[in-house]
Order: C-alpha cells, then sequence, then structure tokens
C-alpha cells in the first residue's frame, strides 16, 4: 500500500510533468491529424486544458494555506486512530463450535 501511495503522489505528477510540456503553436495533434478527427480533438484539448488550468488554480490555493491543510490532515489522522484504537474494545465474536 505505501508503494502505491508513493507513486500516485510522487511518481505520477513527475511523469505527467515531463509528458505534457507545452506544445508549439501547429504541432499538435488537433491541428494537423486526420481532418475527420480534427473537431473531437479540438474539443478535447479544450476541456483538458481547461481541467489542468483547474487543478493548478486549487494546488496553487492549497500550497497558500499549508497550515489551514495540515491542521486538517493531522485532525484526519487523528480521528481515524481514535477509530481504530477503538476497535480494540468491541469484544470479536468467538466461533464456539456449536451450532
Amino acid at each position: 500500500m505505501l508503494l502505491s501511495v508513493v507513486v500516485a503522489l510522487v511518481l505520477t505528477p513527475v511523469l505527467c510533468a515531463s509528458l505534457l510540456k507545452p506544445v508549439e503553436k501547429g504541432h499538435e495533434a488537433a491541428e494537423t491529424g486526420f481532418r475527420l478527427f480534427r473537431p473531437f480533438f479540438l474539443w478535447f484539448d479544450r476541456v483538458f486544458y481547461r481541467s489542468r488550468d483547474m487543478y493548478q488554480a486549487t494546488v496553487g490555493r492549497v500550497l497558500g494555506r499549508k497550515v489551514r491543510f495540515v491542521v486538517v490532515f493531522l485532525l484526519i489522522v487523528a480521528g481515524m486512530l481514535f477509530l481504530y484504537r477503538g476497535c480494540d474494545r468491541v469484544p470479536p465474536d468467538e466461533d464456539r463450535g456449536s451450532s
């Protein structure tokens, strides 16, 4: 599970940053691709770039309020620990071997 977290939080953003570099005007697939598919690619690019810009703005807001989000994260972790510790107090149903 730890490996999955490392991949999701470290490796995937690094890979995306290296693959999704800005492309010069006139070199995008939507502009130079097969004419029949051009409207789809242009629509997809618009939606993708809009969502990318929204994501960057959200990350910028989160990074601008680091303390607030660290406190929220610590509260979530404390709540999870409290719930986990509470599981020890509930006795498990034991199988007594009778039917």
